[in-house]
């Protein structure tokens, strides 16, 4: 017998699964978000040509799309978040 799972709690375990994630990547220095960025840019288009060859899934392909360019651009602020914050922190060290 199969086992539906309603899309409400698909929705809600993502929702989860980006919060966390967006928590962890707050905590990591500048060097390690921009490493992440430039990793991200080079993997994420590969994926994209991947998904819509095997699936051949269109509106799926977009969602993966669209939500690639919202990632890009939290990882983004988070990097310049984490160049801040990681200036202050070597600024307060620096005056001890």
């Amino acid at each position: 017998m199969k086992s539906h799972v309603s899309p409400d709690r698909v929705q809600g375990q993502l929702l989860a699964m980006n919060v966390l994630i967006e928590t962890i990547l707050r905590t990591l220095p500048a060097h390690t978000m921009r490493q992440i960025s430039r990793t991200y840019s080079f993997f994420a288009p590969e994926v994209a040509g991947h998904l819509l060859d095997s699936s051949g899934n269109e509106s799926l392909h977009e969602a993966y799309s669209q939500q690639v360019d919202a990632n890009s651009e939290l990882l983004k602020q988070i990097h310049q978040s984490a160049i801040s914050r990681d200036n202050s922190y070597r600024s307060s060290m620096s005056n001890l």
